[in-house]
């Protein structure tokens, strides 16, 4: 069922919401269980009429589910495009999903100003918050090109806001000429990496702070991660480098955006990965049949994935017979640092269990906010999946660890159950097939990729000769051949002897004649006194059972006469009647000992002979590996034969293989996901 949330048709452009089952779920949350994260991003070409497909996830237990869709298409191209139709498209669409009950802390997205402005006109500036992996990859571009001819950078405005940029730094490279070198763009994105994870918290181990505290310890943040931008740039001469560093990262305006300590709550995520996966599966799995569908095509495939979510949230939420993917990295995390924490010296960190907080800068960078030394202080050794369940929390604790055998433990960490309307559609009997995640519906939908082989296997199954068919038909009294007449019954039934009568199966309501030439053949059967064979004539039972008992056959046994004897006159061998003879063992332990020696013999000759042959063989694959070689220089190019050379032993045949994949595939050409070194010069 489409459940619309708004419709949008102006001169210039128009759009249409709507939302998914999860919706009503997340809107709904409270307390604890409250989801606070959410993704937006948007796709294109993926329908036929050419509209930009907007998606919000939602962040439930560290896994995505889509919330709401928006379809956005401009009619006529403007020089206002994103502030005349963009921003207020999407301001109209946020501004209902509040109105429905979505307030979320956190709105990740990447840099798109529309997306980026909608959510600040409907949130505050708190809440939007950039993905990190775009922000970097934004870094080293804008770094990477040219210098431009004008450098929009205000030295004052940059000195009323840090105390300690100087006034003699200012941007002077030639026009054209690069920002920063390779290595030092690497730099300067690993330590913006590490400037997103800071926060108060993390450096006073306090999660109790006010607020006023709390923007004096984030402004002090933001002054030393500039500081040390500042301090590297100018030891490497970046001025230009700094000058778009703090026009487009590091002032205030921008640092709210991407910084942790902007915000109270630190969220759990840092990149847009879950929306960016949730296109990849709908486009890999669910339009890999379809070029651009029509709109209610794509409506449709999105709300049948949105049935397999429902079945993943069912099995992986709600009954726990399956963990996220996020849980089973977080247990290998877990038991790592179990191992390094094994003889952990203090360092001088100061780590509070039960605020779930370290001061050391592993933990601020981890990805599950855990540590060494918080693993030792807990006390618990290796952990396993379904252990315990892992709940991550945007506020002190940050990690709840609940042990799924106590007692006391009840499985309600989730925002909510679906209703019983949508779940139905889901077949979850087994516990097996409703546990969908990504890897089984990319198994399942996923188009074959050799159409000729699969057909051949399926005519080979679906022909399989009726005599390899040896298991008996199940009769019940609701099977469907109990219908039928008794003449076909007669026709199926009597060629098969072996087949257990039961008093419900149809043969026994045939007739009397019917039945001498059934069961006059197979006279093994069990006969009981409830069997159907104990009603016939008495004649035909005279002449079924007419051969005498088996008792009779034999006359009995005179119980006066004696037993036969055993005869007593034959010849013995003394030797092997006296084991006590130490001659005797010792032939025995000889005779079995050159036995032994001679069957090592034989051994052993046969392993001469068999390695001489193998040593033969090697030369003989030798010189072949040399003509091998020679014939494959003359065939390929001479880079790629150079490739072939720097390989030797398992990555030698790895090559091989990979060479062979690839010169045999036949479905869709190369793209950039398919590089490989060994491709290079294919």
């Amino acid at each position: 069922m489409l459940l619309k949330l708004l419709w949008i048709e102006e001169e210039h452009h128009v759009a249409f919401g709507f939302k998914t089952p999860f919706y009503d779920l997340c809107a709904g949350s409270s307390g604890e269980n409250l989801v606070k994260e959410y993704h937006v991003d948007s796709t294109y070409r993926t329908n036929r009429a050419g509209c930009e497909l907007f998606g919000v996830i939602a962040n439930i237990n560290g896994a995505g589910f889509p919330v709401a869709y928006l379809y956005f298409k401009h009619v006529a191209d403007s020089p206002t495009f994103e502030r005349n139709c963009k921003i207020p498209s999407l301001t109209e669409f946020f501004g209902t999903l509040r109105q429905e009950g979505i307030n979320p802390t956190f709105m990740f997205s990447d840099k798109d100003a529309s997306e980026i402005q909608a959510i600040r006109n409907v949130w505050g500036n708190s809440c939007g918050k950039l993905c990190i992996w775009h922000l970097k990859q934004a870094v080293d571009r804008g770094l990477a090109r040219g210098r431009a001819l004008d450098i929009i950078y205000d030295v004052n405005e940059a000195m009323q806001e840090f105390v300690f940029v100087l006034p003699d730094f200012l941007p002077n490279r030639v026009p054209g000429s690069q920002l920063a070198t390779k290595n030092q763009r690497d730099a300067i994105i690993t330590m913006m990496g590490e400037h997103s994870c800071r926060h108060p918290i993390f450096n006073c181990l306090r999660s109790d702070l006010l607020q006023d505290e709390f923007q004096v310890m984030a402004t002090q943040i933001h002054q030393r991660c500039a500081y040390e931008m500042y301090t590297f740039c100018r030891e490497n001469d970046l001025d230009d480098a700094w000058a778009y560093l703090y026009r487009n990262w590091y002032s205030y305006c921008w640092w709210r955006k991407w910084a942790r300590s902007s915000s109270m709550q630190v969220p759990n995520a840092k990149t847009t990965m879950m929306i960016e996966s949730h296109w990849r599966v709908l486009k890999r799995n669910h339009l890999h049949h379809y070029n651009r569908p029509r709109l209610d095509l794509l409506t449709y495939l999105m709300f049948d994935y949105c049935q397999d979510l429902v079945g993943s949230y069912q099995q992986k939420l709600v009954m726990r017979r399956d963990t996220f993917s996020w849980e089973r990295e977080f247990v290998s995390a877990w038991n790592r640092h179990v191992r390094q924490a094994t003889d952990v010296p203090r360092d001088g960190y100061i780590s509070d269990l039960a605020q779930w907080v370290c001061n050391c800068p592993l933990f601020y960078q981890s990805k599950f906010l855990i540590c060494k030394h918080l693993v030792r202080q807990s006390g618990r050794g290796p952990i396993a999946v379904f252990q315990y369940y892992i709940k991550r929390r945007t506020e002190s604790p940050f990690i709840v660890m609940q042990d799924m055998s106590d007692p006391a433990y009840r499985n309600n960490n989730r925002p909510g159950d679906l209703p019983d309307s949508i779940i139905t559609n889901v077949n979850d009997s087994d516990g097996d097939e409703g546990s969908i995640d990504e890897n089984q519906t990319r198994r399942r939908r996923r188009r074959s990729t050799n159409t000729t082989n699969n057909n051949r296997i399926r005519q080979r199954t679906n022909n399989t000769h009726p005599s390899f068919n040896t298991t008996s038909p199940d009769i019940t009294p609701d099977h469907p051949i109990n219908n039928l007449s008794p003449t076909l019954s007669d026709q199926m039934y009597s060629p098969t002897p072996a087949h257990t009568i039961t008093p419900v199966h149809p043969i026994n309501n045939v007739s009397p004649t019917l039945s001498d030439r059934v069961y006059s053949p197979a006279p093994a059967h069990t006969i009981t006194p409830d069997h159907p064979i104990n009603n016939l004539s008495p004649t035909l039972s005279d002449q079924m059972y007419s051969p005498p008992p088996v008792n009779n056959l034999f006359p009995p046994l005179n119980s006066s006469s004696p037993p036969p004897s055993t005869p007593t006159d034959l010849p013995t061998n003394p030797i092997l009647e006296n084991h006590s003879d130490r001659a005797s063992r010792t032939e025995v332990s000889m005779q079995e000992l050159y036995q032994r020696l001679r069957q090592r013999d034989q051994e052993e000759e046969a392993l001469r002979r068999r390695l001489l042959e193998i040593s033969r063989q090697n030369e003989d694959d030798y010189r072949e590996e040399e003509r091998l070689v020679g014939v494959y220089s003359e065939s390929v190019p001479r880079q790629q034969f150079q490739v072939f050379q720097d390989t030797h032993g398992p990555t030698r045949e790895a090559y091989l293989d990979t060479l062979i994949r690839f010169r045999r595939r036949r479905t869709q050409p190369r793209t950039y996901r398919d590089y490989d070194p060994f491709l290079r010069h294919v």
